[in-house]
């Protein structure tokens, strides 16, 4: 029967007061003592072994509490305890923050890696030799420029799960911007962001120009006279030196009817 008690300390290894495996009770001190328990040892000194439990449990998943591995995991020292890393890290004054499981897009290290193979690929000669040598100078080959840039690209991701996009919605997001010359969605109207084609943002950069213009050319209508037609207009501001800049003005709008796009 378990021997715990609540507040007890389990050691995972056998202690010399410890009695031998519950599965095999005949062995002798010499051939325990000292080694690890084992899972199904913790689980039985917990009172939570079951007959039949194997380590992953049925392979059907029909029954996850038949599976040591998920029971132990389960137990909340098990879930709080911190790992070797974790722990030497804190030791030091520092924080860690892991990232999610299987999101290698959000580690600016995976792409650093992935550059350094690339090159190693392209540069060793195949022997163990010669890979041990290439392997640290590839490392520390990639510039300071490249490293920034992988930076950018995981700040990017993160950006888009923030926004809670996922699947081919966070790939679509990545894409909008990847001109140095194009500013950030965050600094930009969101009419630009949806239009990625060149060609679409500089239809709608002339258009918003055009609304500009016909707001200035309602404010010079309003300064003008009341019984002030355009050709008045015209002809005042050719004849005073454009005054109002009404000519300058219609040239513009002329120069943008002329063109077919935005006609």
């Amino acid at each position: 029967m378990p021997r715990l008690k609540i507040g007890d300390v389990q050691h995972l290894t056998f202690q010399e007061t410890d009695p031998p495996p519950f599965y095999r009770p005949n062995v002798s001190r010499d051939a325990y003592v000292g080694q690890p328990k084992g899972m199904r040892q913790v689980l039985f000194e917990r009172g939570l072994y079951v007959e039949g439990m194997t380590e992953n449990g049925p392979k059907d998943g029909s029954n996850v509490q038949l599976g040591m591995k998920y029971v132990l995991s389960e137990c909340l020292d098990f879930k709080n305890q911190k790992c070797q890393l974790e722990v030497c890290i804190e030791s030091r004054g520092h924080i860690c923050d892991f990232f999610p499981k299987y999101h290698p897009e959000l580690s600016a290290l995976e792409r650093v890696w992935g550059m350094a193979k690339r090159f190693l690929r392209k540069t060793c000669k195949y022997n163990y030799e010669n890979l041990v040598k290439r392997v640290p100078e590839v490392l520390v080959s990639t510039s300071l420029s490249s490293i920034r840039r992988f930076f950018r690209k995981c700040r990017d991701y993160q950006n888009a799960y923030r926004l809670g996009l996922s699947g081919p919605d966070v790939g679509a997001q990545i894409k909008i911007y990847k001109s140095h010359r194009m500013p950030p969605p965050h600094e930009s109207n969101e009419d630009l962001v949806k239009h990625k084609p060149y060609s679409l943002k500089k239809k709608i950069v002339e258009q918003r120009k055009l609304q500009d213009m016909l707001q200035r050319l309602n404010a010079l209508m309003l300064n003008a006279d009341d019984d002030s037609n355009s050709e008045t207009l015209t002809w005042h501001a050719e004849e005073s030196g454009d005054h109002f800049g009404f000519g300058a003005l219609l040239a513009e709008l002329e120069q943008i009817a002329d063109d077919d796009s935005y006609a």
